[in-house]
């Protein structure tokens, strides 16, 4: 399954099924002790450079500077973009 580049819930959920197999429907414990589950990668968040941030604040519509400021406070705050389209 490692070679065939099988995601970790679809390698879990196999490994499950066998090790139930393994120990109940066909008893053979030492199966059981060569199985090990896979962890899942964790993914890291995208993160903007400073160019990039200063490029979407310019970009702000508007003559004033009540958009830009919200934007600004919105990402310095760390809000989420649905709260701030509410």
């Amino acid at each position: 399954m490692k070679e065939r580049d099988v995601g970790a819930p679809t390698f879990k959920n196999r490994l499950t099924v066998l090790s139930f197999y393994f120990a109940t429907t066909c008893p053979r414990p030492e199966m059981k002790r060569h199985m090990r589950h896979q962890r899942a990668a964790k993914k890291t968040p995208v993160v903007l450079s400073a160019e990039e941030v200063a490029c979407i604040l310019e970009a702000a519509p508007g003559p004033g500077l009540r958009d830009r400021t919200a934007f600004c406070v919105a990402y310095r705050g760390g809000v989420r973009a649905g709260e701030v389209t509410h």
